[in-house]
């Protein structure tokens, strides 16, 4: 999530692998743009659903000015 001043509609965006990207609104849960492929928007929106509460607070706090970005890596489990 990062701070957009032209976009009003609470939303954020994936990258996975660096091969794809996409974004998704948060209420409702729809896919607004990107290539992500469709085998991981059932755990996306799951994900979305779980979270929803906080995601759209820390939305309105970066459109406020409260935070710049928020960024969420997820990395490889060491072996």
């Amino acid at each position: 999530m990062r701070r957009e001043q032209n976009h009003a509609k609470p939303h954020f965006h994936i990258e996975y692998k660096r091969e794809s990207s996409a974004s998704f609104s948060i209420d409702p849960f729809a896919r607004l743009a990107g290539d992500l492929p469709m085998k991981y928007e059932d755990r996306v929106r799951d994900w979305i659903v779980q979270h929803q509460k906080d995601l759209l607070a820390t939305w309105y706090a970066l459109q406020k000015g409260d935070v710049c970005e928020l960024v969420q890596a997820k990395e490889k489990p060491h072996s």
